[in-house]
């Protein structure tokens, strides 16, 4: 069964366990593969026994998973393959080869002792879990390669984590190489219910310890270093896009410590009536609301309470839209994204 997307679901057709293979290079033994991942993803129930279709990945040319995957697909066990080459048609061939001698069990389970690697847990408060992994190696590249697996995207409401490529493709395990200076890797977070989370970091004890390795929060405005506390703590509200998706999380490997600049916070968005503009700090502020074609509709005047410069606008003149509030303070100028209802 094959899908839009490039996924197609192939069963396992011997009365035994299958190994997917662990190899670097070239193909395992078994295995015909043209234009096919050197990873697969299966239903991993198990992770959430609750419901909600949670998938497990593998990757054969890294031994890496994520959410429980394994090299070894189970008896009358189907697993998902992705096309990596939309032009051609992908072919997959499973000879004896392939087979293996009975294990003591066919779940899905995680192979350890790998190094240079990031691990991340997305966790709800209910302890709905997904894994992304961050991957450290000279033989990969920033573009994808055998070494990535690309995210299966969990579905029937459960949350998803993944990072995101240079060409902003989703990633389940996301390979490159060491970074020679500062790399940002967008975080992907969806799916997610309003209420609270967490990010927490794993399994990067191996890992130079000249490796900064921070984790930005735009919408808090906040920059952790994840050496000295490994669990992130933070709010979703599905109503507000900039509490999740791809542009709140960065993580951020290699150069010099980074302070977060001052906050410039808008609500309610989307608004329509009157919007609220906070800019930390007791530095004055100015402000111009500039609608889609770029035109200045409005201005803004702040008044300072002490901790903050506060600034409002009525919006319920305004037209539904698109709009931006450009607000300069000494010589820096900032500009925040809001919508009118």
């Amino acid at each position: 069964m094959s899908s839009a997307d490039g996924w197609n679901l192939v069963g396992n057709p011997y009365p035994s366990v299958i190994d997917w293979g662990l190899q670097a290079s070239g193909t395992p033994p078994g295995w015909v593969r043209n234009n096919i991942s050197t990873s697969i993803s299966i239903e991993n129930y198990d992770w959430n026994p609750g419901g909600g279709l949670v998938f497990a990945t593998y990757n054969s040319a890294t031994g890496l998973s994520t959410n429980g995957g394994s090299r070894y697909v189970a008896t009358g066990q189907s697993f998902w393959v992705k096309n990596v080459n939309n032009l051609s048609a992908p072919v997959l061939t499973i000879n004896e080869s392939a087979k293996v001698a009975p294990l003591t069990t066919y779940s899905f389970l995680r192979e350890s002792g790998h190094r240079d690697l990031i691990r991340l847990t997305l966790a709800s408060a209910d302890n709905l879990r997904d894994e992304t992994v961050i991957y450290f190696s000279d033989k990969a590249t920033d573009e994808f390669d055998d070494f990535d697996a690309l995210k299966h995207f969990n579905k029937d409401g459960y949350q998803n984590l993944s990072s995101l490529s240079p060409a902003l493709d989703n990633y389940a395990i996301n390979a490159m190489p060491f970074p020679d200076k500062q790399k940002r890797i967008p975080l992907d977070i969806r799916d997610v219910r309003t209420g609270s989370y967490s990010l927490s970091f794993a399994e990067f004890s191996s890992l130079p310890q000249s490796l900064r390795i921070q984790l930005e929060d735009k919408y808090e405005n906040t920059i952790t270093d994840i050496r000295e506390s490994s669990v992130y703590s933070f709010e979703v509200n599905k109503d507000n896009s900039s509490t999740f998706g791809p542009e709140r999380f960065s993580l951020i490997m290699g150069g010099e410590e980074i302070h977060p600049v001052k906050r410039i916070r808008a609500y309610p968005v989307p608004v329509s009536g009157m919007l609220t503009i906070e800019a930390e700090g007791e530095e004055a502020a100015s402000g111009e609301i500039i609608n889609m074609v770029g035109l200045n509709i409005g201005t803004i005047t702040f008044s300072n309470d002490g901790k903050n410069q506060i600034g409002k606008y009525d919006f319920s003149r305004e037209n539904s839209g698109i709009y931006f509030i450009r607000i300069k303070r000494n010589d820096q100028v900032s500009v925040v994204r809001v919508v009118r209802d």
